[in-house]
């Protein structure tokens, strides 16, 4: 049983992070198109990737 462990994980934590990348992406044109200066737009890029880390 021990060794089926890290199998699990990484067969959970790689369809995760695939479907958080997508989501990330799929917001970007809407938060570029945001009128706010350039780095409010990064700022509020860097939430949304903030979240993936987590």
């Amino acid at each position: 049983m021990q060794y089926l462990v890290p199998g699990i994980l990484l067969g959970t934590s790689i369809p995760n992070a695939v479907t958080d990348v997508i989501t990330v992406s799929l917001l970007m044109p809407y938060i570029w198109a945001i009128k706010r200066s350039l780095g409010q737009n990064v700022a509020v890029y860097g939430v949304f990737h903030a979240w993936e880390l987590v």
